[in-house]
């Protein structure tokens, strides 16, 4: 069960990144055919904004998801590492950039310039695609949460075992004559054990059988 709330939890992680770079996509597609994203709408730009921030979200969940999966291997566990600094790392270096041409009252072409400001858009651009690989991978890596087909088998018989030493065991002791359950009673039980008379009526005998039994006992 749990590792299909993981899967649910996954699809969902992968359909709201992506649905958080329908406008980046929109604009490289305008981009590559040579339209004029001058003549864009203003209501296409504010809801690229307000995707923005929805994706501010989506990467908490995505961190989220990938700091909760443990990995089968150390190998493993070692890639998931260097998913979360990348990811982490991915935010502070684009998100600071951004903050210090807001501080500056400039455009982030002036601010960084060059081929700073290239790797700060191939920065922005790796955010979706990082955000869905590091997902999947920790979705691919995650051990099981519940035994597999092999091991579910294997407790079965085991379980079966069990119970047929205990019917094996109970048939035994229902073949000892009533006399000699008496006196094993009363060897373990010691003084602890009931009255003859109390254990007969408990075992469906006579008296005098539960009582031979704790005379026999008291002479061993």
């Amino acid at each position: 069960m749990k590792r299909n709330l993981r899967l649910i939890w996954f699809l969902l992680l992968v359909g709201l990144s992506a649905a958080s770079a329908v406008m980046l996509y929109i604009i490289q597609g305008a981009s590559a055919t040579g339209a004029d994203l001058a003549t864009f709408p203003d209501w296409f730009w504010g809801t690229d904004y307000v995707l923005w921030g929805f994706r501010a979200m989506v990467e908490a969940g995505v961190l989220a998801y990938v700091f909760s999966t443990t990995g089968k291997t150390p190998l493993g566990r070692a890639a998931l590492t260097v998913l979360e600094l990348a990811l982490v790392g991915l935010i502070a270096l684009t998100l600071g950039p951004a903050l210090w041409a807001l501080g500056l009252g400039q455009r982030m072409g002036e601010t960084l310039g060059g081929l700073w400001f290239v790797a700060w858009n191939f920065g922005i651009a790796a955010y979706t695609p990082l955000m869905i690989g590091a997902a999947g991978f920790a979705y691919r890596i995650q051990p099981d949460d519940g035994l597999d087909a092999g091991a579910l088998l294997a407790e079965r018989d085991a379980l079966r075992e069990q119970v047929a030493a205990l019917e094996r065991a109970t048939a035994a002791w229902d073949a000892i004559p009533a006399t000699h359950k008496a006196e094993v009673i009363r060897v373990l039980a010691g003084d602890d054990a009931p009255p003859a008379a109390e254990l007969a009526e408990r075992m469906g005998v006579s008296a005098s059988t539960a009582a031979r039994g704790y005379q026999r006992a008291r002479k061993g």
